[in-house]
C-alpha cells in the first residue's frame, strides 16, 4: 500500500520516476485510512499524480462487487496493453493482490497454471479457497 512503509513523498516521488498512471487499490477505503492517512488524504484532495481505481475486497475475501472487480481486471489489462505502468495493491500484497494478479494475467490471456505460477514466483498468491476459486474461474 502506497505510503505505509515508506514516506508518501517517497512513494509519489517512486511513482513519478516509474511513471506510474494507473494504481488499483484493493483495499476498503476505511482499510487505507487507517494505513496510510497520506494516501487517503491525497485521494480525497484528488491530489493523486496517477489514475485511481479502487476494486474494495476484504482482506482473505472476494470483491465486494464482481462486475465491478471484473470491469477493473479489464481496465488494468488495457492498460498494460496500452504500455502504462500499473500498480496493483492491498495492504501487504499477498493474497487480494495475487488474485487480482492471476486475473490480470488470464485477461491477458494466459491459462490459469501459468498466471499462477508467475504470480507466485513474483511472491504473491490468492490466500484462500475463494479467492483460488475466483482466480480459476475467472
Amino acid at each position: 500500500m502506497p505510503g505505509r512503509f515508506e514516506s508518501w513523498g517517497e512513494f509519489v516521488a517512486a511513482s513519478r520516476r516509474a511513471r506510474l498512471a494507473l494504481t488499483v487499490c484493493l483495499a476498503p477505503p476505511d482499510e487505507v485510512a487507517a494505513l496510510s492517512p497520506a494516501y487517503w488524504q491525497a485521494i480525497g484532495e484528488g491530489s493523486l499524480p496517477f489514475r485511481w481505481l479502487n476494486l474494495p475486497m476484504q482482506n482473505f475475501g472476494l470483491p465486494a462487487d464482481l462486475p465491478a472487480f471484473r470491469d477493473g481486471i479489464a481496465q488494468c489489462a488495457a492498460s498494460l496493453v496500452a504500455g502504462d505502468a500499473v500498480l496493483l495493491h492491498c495492504a501487504a500484497g499477498i493474497g487480494r493482490t495475487g488474485t487480482a494478479a492471476v486475473c490480470v494475467l488470464k485477461q491477458l490471456g494466459l491459462p490459469t497454471d501459468d498466471a499462477m505460477r508467475r504470480v507466485r514466483d513474483a511472491g504473491s498468491n490468492p490466500e484462500t479457497a475463494l479467492q483460488s476459486g475466483l482466480a480459476d474461474q475467472f
